[in-house]
């Protein structure tokens, strides 16, 4: 039986993962995101909203692992070996490399200690605002009421769009660019599209993968395969730059 509070953190951890879902046995408390009433709905209702909105860049993240094997989650070692405070750190991990996610997983507490490597410049996702250089080892709010603290790296340039409540629904929304830039102002990202239902897309090259650029003031856009038409409505609607400075 879940307390409604770690339930709500696991819920949280579990808008992250690739594929999650909420249940328990016969004989146990009920525990879907809405069977401990307020506040908890409405935090669990935000954790899911976060999924939803990430969508686009899950779904490519998901194909680049067919295609080449890469995980979609990586220990923050594996994206930064020569860092060595990465490694023996197994309670943050990296969604893809654009994402750094730091779950609060312990009864009662309201901070998180995060390490966040000092190579790379780091974002708040939620605010947009950029973590006080360098990085290194931060005491991160983690009240229960809020998002689960979660980083953009810059040098990435990752898809969103606004949760609906089905994924065809969400999936149909405009796509929302945000940029974060790395210490040369450069960013570079990715998204692959399908139409969401077909086997085989990769194979028959029934896809559209489109490439940005940011550099030397400059955001740039590729198209590398077409062979699919996404539709007017799920065309780039706006882009958010992060770290330019003043």
């Amino acid at each position: 039986d879940a307390t409604p509070e770690l339930c709500t953190r696991w819920i949280a951890l579990g808008a992250l993962y690739p594929f999650s879902r909420d249940h328990s046995t016969k004989g146990t408390s009920p525990q879907e995101p809405y069977a401990f009433g307020e506040p908890y709905t409405s935090i669990n209702r935000q954790s899911i909203n976060l999924k939803y909105s990430l969508l686009s860049y899950l779904y490519t993240l998901l194909e680049a692992s067919h295609r080449t094997g890469a995980p979609v989650w990586d220990a923050l070692a594996w994206v930064f070996p020569e860092d060595m405070q990465t490694h023996d750190q197994d309670t943050q991990f990296m969604v893809g490399e654009a994402l750094l996610a730091s779950p609060c997983l312990e009864m009662g507490e309201t901070t998180v200690d995060a390490y966040l490597p000092p190579s790379a410049r780091w974002y708040d996702f939620a605010t947009g605002l950029e973590v006080s250089a360098p990085g290194g080892w931060k005491t991160l709010p983690a009240p229960l009421s809020g998002s689960l603290p979660l980083h953009i790296r810059g040098g990435f340039a990752i898809p969103i769009q606004s949760p609906r409540p089905t994924v065809a629904e969400t999936s149909a929304q405009p796509i929302k660019l945000v940029v974060a830039l790395d210490e040369v102002g450069a960013a570079q990202g990715t998204i692959y599209l399908d139409d969401g239902t077909t086997a085989g897309a990769v194979e028959t090259g029934a896809y559209l993968r489109v490439s940005w650029t940011v550099a030397n003031g400059s955001l740039e856009g590729a198209v590398k395969h077409s062979g699919y038409a996404p539709g007017c409505q799920r065309m780039l609607q706006n882009v958010t730059i992060l770290g330019l400075y003043p």
